[in-house]
């Protein structure tokens, strides 16, 4: 008889003093836990310690898993508020109306959601750098006629 079969005797034996269940509640919980022993018996587990073992490893396979999720995730975040901040600053930039200075070319070489914002971005520059330029060609035009018109 081995410690797990001990200690199913002797929790049977408990419940059989308080007498605190019915014939058929001790045969459930012999039966019951008699399948969960010889589960372990398959498992080659033939104490509690050797089910601490199983958990203390599990739990560790498991906090390494953990950590390397989490390491991974915080990589992630931090690549992610790197390109949006530069985007940011981009964007700042061109809230002042300086439309000069061109957005970082490995921003736009990106193919994931943040690529696609930086490129929208860049034709949003480019598109107001062409407005500019005809307002500017349009109201060249404009004072050349007010010009001749006042001469």
């Amino acid at each position: 008889m081995n410690a797990l079969d001990k200690s199913l005797d002797n929790f049977l034996a408990h419940i059989q003093m308080s007498r605190s269940g019915s014939n058929k509640t001790e045969d459930a919980y012999r039966r019951d836990i008699q399948r969960f022993i010889n589960y372990l018996h398959d498992q080659d587990i033939t104490s509690f310690n050797d089910v601490t073992k199983n958990t203390m490893m599990i739990m560790g396979v498991g906090l390494a898993i953990f950590l390397l999720l989490g390491a991974a995730l915080y990589f992630t975040i931090t690549k992610v508020i790197a390109v949006i901040n530069k985007l940011k600053k981009q964007i700042s930039i061109m809230s002042e109306g300086d439309f000069t200075n061109d957005i970082d070319k490995s921003l736009l070489s990106n193919s994931d959601e943040l690529g696609e914002i930086a490129k929208a971005i860049d034709n949003m520059q480019a598109s107001m750098k062409d407005m500019i330029s005809k307002v500017i060609d349009k109201s060249s035009l404009v004072a050349a006629s007010s010009e001749e018109l006042t001469a």
